[in-house]
């Protein structure tokens, strides 16, 4: 499976998380710069639920519920865990991706990577584990999410090390080379992975 443009060293930092305590926590909390148009301070979402005359008419799409999620920040076991990254030249952010498929269960499918500004009101996303890349940008009615190929999601509480058995990919030739997404909360906006300490899986 071809790389993400990701360095592995970034990607398994971020996968890891940042936990910082005292005088580091001090430093994080300054407010770091936009990254496009999210504000790494703040949790972001930008989702979309379809319509079922929509979805009649696109018979090929699964997807009717999406999401991209960013938050801040994560208490681990009791440590926080920062989600963005503004050192230097280097920025990121961490997201989660969540969605429900047609006929499918109501416990959203999930992923998680890694997203960087690329110039203007874009970012650059990656999934773990070599699992899809796309664009987000700004559109006309709102944000949109540009596949730039295939990207597997999974239950939440699944393992991408060890759980892939249980893996959907969302094909972008079935009518998922795009989705128009909106400033959300709520709903699926609320999806997510459990905190773990187990650096194999996403926390």
């Amino acid at each position: 499976m071809r790389r993400l443009f990701f360095s592995a060293i970034a990607v398994s930092f971020l996968i890891s998380g940042l936990a910082f305590t005292g005088a580091d926590a001090a430093a994080a909390s300054k407010r770091p710069a936009p990254m496009a148009f999210i504000d790494p301070a703040q949790p972001a979402c930008f989702s979309r639920s379809y319509s079922a005359a929509h979805m009649a008419s696109h018979p090929r799409q699964t997807v009717t519920d999406i999401a991209f999620i960013y938050l801040p920040t994560q208490v681990i076991d009791g440590e926080t865990v920062q989600h963005w990254v503004a050192d230097g030249e280097f920025q990121s952010l961490t997201f989660f991706i969540a969605v429900r498929l047609r006929n499918g269960a109501m416990a959203p499918l999930m992923g998680a990577g890694v997203c960087q500004p690329t110039g203007g009101n874009r970012l650059a996303c990656g999934l773990d584990e070599d699992s899809g890349t796309f664009d987000l940008r700004t559109a006309k009615d709102g944000y949109m999410l540009e596949n730039k190929s295939n990207f597997v999601v999974m239950p939440a509480t699944g393992n991408y090390h060890n759980d892939s058995r249980n893996s959907t990919v969302i094909d972008r030739r079935d009518d998922h080379d795009a989705f128009l997404l909106r400033p959300s909360r709520g709903g699926l906006c609320d999806a997510r992975f459990p905190p773990r300490t187990d650096a194999a899986d996403w926390n």
